[in-house]
Order: C-alpha cells, then sequence, then structure tokens
C-alpha cells in the first residue's frame, strides 16, 4: 500500500482530453474506454474472461423485468406510487426494507442492469442491449405510467405517529448514489441507435429535476450541511448529475467544495474514513478529473487512503441492496492509479480474477 500511495500522491499528468469516437463519461476514462474496445475488437484474448462475463451478465439483464417504482403493492401513506419509498436502517426490524414492498432493490437493480447492458453495447456494438439498457433508464425516469417523481421524499421512511403517515429522512439520499450508474449508462447508450434525441432530453431533463430538488429541498440541504458520508455522497450525486445535464461549473464547483468536508474527515486524531467514505472520495474526484477540476493529489484523499486494500469493508448503516451487489473499492482504486499513472496501476490489474468486470472500464 505505500507504493501505491506513493503512486497517487506523484506528480498530477496533464488532463485526459475526450476521445473521438467516445461518448463523454462520468466517472469512467475515455482513454480506457478507447483502449478496451481496441483490445475487444482485436480479440485479446487477455480480456476474453472478463468480456464473456460482462456478455453473461448483460444477457442476464436483457431478460429481467424492467424495474419501476409503480409495481410495489401499494403507495406509501400519504404519497403515490410513483414517489420513491424506502425504509430506514433502523425502523426496518421487522420489515424486510428489500421486500417488494419497498423500492431500494428497484433501484439498484435498474441502475446495476442499465449500466451493464449499456456496457455490453459499448464493447459489442449489439445493438439489443442498447435497446433494453435505453428501455430500463425510460420506464425509471421518462414513461408517464412508470416513472419515479425525481425526489427521495419518501425514503429512510420511518413510521410515524397516530397519522399512520411514513415519514421520510434526508438521510435516504444517500441510496440515489445508485443513480450515478444510471447517468454512467445514459453516456455509454448516448451513440446507440435506442437513444434519440426525445430520449435524451427526456432523461436530462428528470436529472436535472432531480438535481434542483437535491439542492432546493430541506432534505437536500441538511444532506449538504452533513460532514460525513452524506454529505459526500450528496456532493458526488450533485457533481455526477450536473456533469451530466451539461452544468460544468456546478460540477466543478461542487468537486472543489467536497475538499473542505474530506479535510474534516481525514483530520488528524481522527478514525480512518471508512471505505463507504473513501468510495464517494474517490468517485468525486474521478467525476473532477471529466469536469476539469483535479483533486487527486489532494492530501485529505491521501489520508484516507492510508491502510485503505481493494478488499476493506465497504459497509456503512446496513443496506439491503448490498446483498445484490457487494460494494467494492477495486475499480475505483484502479481509477485512481491510472488518472495518476502510478506503477501501481499495473500491479492491481494483475491481481484482479480473470473474469473481473473492472479489467474492462477502470
Amino acid at each position: 500500500m505505500a507504493a501505491f500511495l506513493a503512486a497517487l500522491l506523484a506528480p498530477w499528468p496533464a488532463p485526459v482530453a475526450s476521445l473521438a469516437g467516445e461518448p463523454p463519461t462520468i466517472v469512467f476514462s475515455p482513454e480506457v474506454l478507447a483502449r478496451t474496445r481496441a483490445q475487444v475488437l482485436a480479440g485479446d484474448p487477455a480480456l476474453m474472461p472478463a468480456l464473456s462475463a460482462l456478455i453473461r451478465d448483460a444477457d442476464a439483464a436483457m431478460a429481467a423485468q424492467a424495474q419501476a417504482v409503480v409495481l410495489k403493492p401499494g403507495p406509501p401513506p400519504g404519497g403515490d406510487l410513483h414517489d420513491f419509498w424506502s425504509l430506514a436502517p433502523d425502523a426496518a426490524q421487522d420489515s424486510d426494507p428489500c421486500a417488494d414492498t419497498y423500492d431500494r432493490l428497484r433501484l439498484r437493480r435498474m441502475a446495476r442492469d442499465s449500466l451493464t447492458l449499456a456496457q455490453a453495447w459499448h464493447l459489442t456494438g449489439n445493438a439489443d442491449y442498447a435497446g433494453k439498457g435505453t428501455a430500463l433508464l425510460w420506464a425509471w425516469c421518462c414513461d408517464s405510467l412508470t416513472r419515479a417523481r425525481p425526489a427521495m421524499t419518501y425514503a429512510h421512511a420511518r413510521p410515524a405517529d397516530i397519522t399512520g403517515n411514513h415519514i421520510g429522512s434526508h438521510t435516504g439520499i444517500i441510496e440515489a448514489r445508485d443513480l450515478i450508474d444510471a447517468v454512467e449508462a445514459a453516456c455509454l447508450l448516448a451513440d446507440s441507435p435506442a437513444w434519440s434525441r426525445a430520449v435524451d432530453r427526456a432523461v436530462k431533463g428528470w436529472f436535472g429535476e432531480f438535481l434542483r430538488w437535491l439542492r432546493g429541498s430541506e432534505f437536500g440541504r441538511q444532506a449538504a450541511a452533513d460532514q460525513g458520508c452524506l454529505g459526500l455522497w450528496r456532493d458526488a450525486q450533485v457533481a455526477a448529475f450536473a456533469l451530466f445535464v451539461g452544468d460544468g461549473a456546478l460540477a466543478r464547483d461542487t468537486v472543489e467544495g467536497s475538499c473542505q468536508r474530506m479535510a474534516a474527515m481525514t483530520i488528524s486524531g481522527r478514525p480512518a474514513p471508512s471505505g463507504f467514505a473513501l468510495r464517494a472520495m474517490l468517485t468525486l474526484a474521478a467525476v473532477g478529473e471529466r469536469a476539469g477540476v483535479n483533486i487527486w493529489g489532494h492530501d485529505s484523499l491521501g489520508r484516507a487512503m492510508e491502510g485503505v486494500r481493494p478488499d476493506s469493508p465497504c459497509s456503512h448503516a446496513p443496506d439491503c441492496a448490498d446483498r445484490l451487489v457487494p460494494p467494492d473499492l477495486t475499480p475505483l482504486l484502479l481509477r485512481a492509479a491510472m488518472a495518476l499513472q502510478g506503477p501501481r496501476y499495473g500491479e492491481l490489474v494483475e491481481e484482479l480474477p480473470q473474469d473481473s468486470r473492472a479489467r474492462l472500464f477502470h
């Protein structure tokens, strides 16, 4: 890890420009996308196990049902079926927060499947993958019959008193981190035949509305005031969604502002940030690079890396969706090492299982 940290704190290279023929991205590197696609087209045997794993996952996503908040059997008390509804971890003793009654697992599945299909489209050119990936995003964001309301008003809900209503919490904003994968999927799908101008306007319109809610609602303001993981993930979402809808200035300002939060979390004498917090920090650094601001070499990010290994726990308050896709630091560690052109990048790649999809996109 010492060698890896030295690589991370090495001089910052020139920014990587978007490459011709590669889509704009949010977290992924266009350089890696271009190199991987060229290797796949050339039939590089080193990538075939990972590509086979991706295609297997994409085929499973093709067969899966589209996810939509209106599929739950009933609305949250006080809301309607279009409201995203999840339970606060400390309110779920007698209920399964990933049961079909709630939307937490639906959000994770939608984000996971849409990104998998978009990745498969990008590397194989199979338009069927693009069509299904686009359909998943359309169902969640755009179709008037199925779309989610662009807010998290009923996320992390707790049963109220005699009113019977479920009162959401600002902490529920942390669950919307999965939507960062959804906007990455949208970027990869943008050059597909399924992604029309109408789809682009509608999906970006939904994320524009969600971004306004994140910044302007009472819950959003409470999350912005948080000095821990919630505040970091709120910043990561604001930066990613701003970049996606074309507000590069807001993305840059948010990433730069997040450094104060990182510094407070990594001050001497405090416990080291969790793997979950580090994922948010690395996401912010990756989004910042795409937006034109460098925080990879920031002291607080280097301090947060100390002692962290690719297999370090990424847990936080229990999240039932992590049963579906356990969090993994490896892809973002690869992203950090590659961005700083450190020798540890190649070593980390060699340590990955041959069928790890991180070999393809980070």
